[in-house]
């Protein structure tokens, strides 16, 4: 009875904090379509036929905690209520305009067909093969955390929730995704969204301003002779400090940064 009322308290949390143009489809279940043609009254996805009532247009996308991000008017199909998904992380600088992954793993997946068990509400359970389901991926952020699971220590539903025991607490499918590797039979690793939140444009004009004021800070120090000491010159090197991490943090949330992450860190 309990995991029946967690279920259905899930299913509408997820349905109030998308706000989905498609009838009863959390966002996270949907893909981009604005790269596929209508053929005879649907779309095709990756082989997987999805029908026009299973669509809608949104002008935004859905980032981690509940935020949204403005977004070109684009069309997306609830596909996961075709088949069922599962959702593996991607490298900032290999994730495709589609919502694709160039990393290669899915070609690594077809050679070592590994499957999960996923845990029903009537507590039976069903051996599904990863090839035989959708994959979705999903980028990885700045303050995600690795956990790894071996078998016993977790469980999967069919909505894509996963329960972890040692935490003795539930995820939804926007909180976390699975690193991608194939051995699941071994430990499976997921990587967990634990951001306390995600920088909006009231928080970069503040971060803009300091760093101009820092930049005058540093001028005056390096202008006025008596402030050229030991001490002037140690609070000028940590400020040429933060004006350089608050310059990559604005490159980065500006996503100008995903083909040289590597060399920023």
């Amino acid at each position: 009875m309990r995991r029946k009322v967690f279920f259905t308290f899930n299913l509408l949390l997820s349905f109030s904090s998308s706000k989905a143009d498609i009838p009863d489809c959390n966002y996270y279940d949907t893909v981009d379509l604005s790269h596929v043609e209508k053929q005879n009254g649907s779309y095709e996805y990756e082989g997987i036929v999805i029908p026009a009532n299973l669509t809608g247009e949104y002008d935004f996308k859905m980032i981690p905690y509940g935020g949204r991000q403005p977004e070109t008017k684009h069309l997306r199909g609830c596909v996961c209520q075709v088949k069922p998904c599962i959702r593996f992380c991607c490298p900032r600088n290999k994730m495709l305009p589609n919502g694709g992954c160039s990393d290669g793993f899915e070609e690594e997946l077809s050679r070592s067909n590994p499957y999960l068990n996923v845990t029903f509400e009537d507590d039976s359970i069903e051996t599904r093969y990863i090839n035989n389901q959708t994959i979705m991926r999903t980028q990885y952020f700045e303050c995600d955390e690795m956990l790894g699971l071996r078998a016993g220590e977790y469980a999967i539903f069919e909505n894509g929730t996963i329960y972890i025991k040692s935490f003795s607490s539930y995820l939804n499918i926007e909180e976390y995704c699975f690193y991608p590797h194939s051995g699941f039979q071994e430990t499976l690793w997921i990587v967990l969204h634990h951001c306390s939140g995600v920088w909006t444009k009231d928080v970069q004009t503040p971060v803009m301003v300091s760093i101009v004021c820092l930049i005058l800070t540093s001028a005056i120090y390096l202008y006025v002779k008596e402030l050229r000491n030991v001490l002037g010159k140690c609070l000028v090197s940590s400020f040429l400090c933060i004006i350089i991490e608050y310059i990559f943090l604005l490159l980065e949330k500006s996503s100008l940064l995903n083909d040289v992450c590597s060399l920023v860190g």
